[in-house]
């Protein structure tokens, strides 16, 4: 497995990183986000689907080599689980998707706090979410749901949900 920039104009590809590289193995990666404020990428990995392998890592643009952020191991809070999507909130913290759970993940300790999940906020309950984005100014997440086929929009601040599309 690999990560690879595309230039768009020539629509030449480059490998960032693969498992050449060091730090954990790329196994499952799902989700993307380029962190501006530290020049890295940062990348769910499900690894082999057991808890203690999932893994938000950053990756080094210029070297490939890839960091736990946050895992069984690194920080603290819930487990991460079937992630999907990632995006920053701010240069310490990003959102990380689920398939049914919104967390936020501290980029320095690495430490995880749900922020949504079906037992928690309002609105229709959380299933089979896919890929996300996240909107700073409305602090909004905009994600996509399997189960009902629709899209969601998720206040950040309180984890209430409501359908904007179906």
């Amino acid at each position: 497995l690999a990560i690879f920039s595309v230039d768009h104009t020539p629509g030449e590809r480059a490998v960032v990183s693969d498992n050449t590289d060091l730090g954990p193995a790329l196994i499952e990666p799902d989700g993307i986000a380029f962190d501006e404020f530290n020049d890295r990428l940062l990348v769910n990995d499900n690894g082999t689907g057991s808890t203690f392998t999932v893994a938000l890592l950053a990756v080094d643009i210029s070297t490939g080599d890839r960091t736990p952020l946050s895992s069984a191991d690194v920080g603290g809070g819930p487990f991460l689980d079937s992630l999907r999507g990632v995006d920053l909130i701010n240069a310490q913290e990003a959102v990380v998707v689920s398939r049914d759970r919104v967390y936020r993940v501290d980029l320095v300790t690495g430490d995880r706090v749900m922020i949504a999940a079906p037992e928690m906020g309002n609105g229709l309950g959380l299933f089979n979410m896919h890929a996300m984005d996240y909107d700073p100014e409305s602090r909004i997440i905009y994600t996509h749901s399997g189960h009902y086929e629709c899209f969601f929009a998720i206040d950040l601040r309180t984890g209430d949900r409501i359908v904007i599309s179906k």
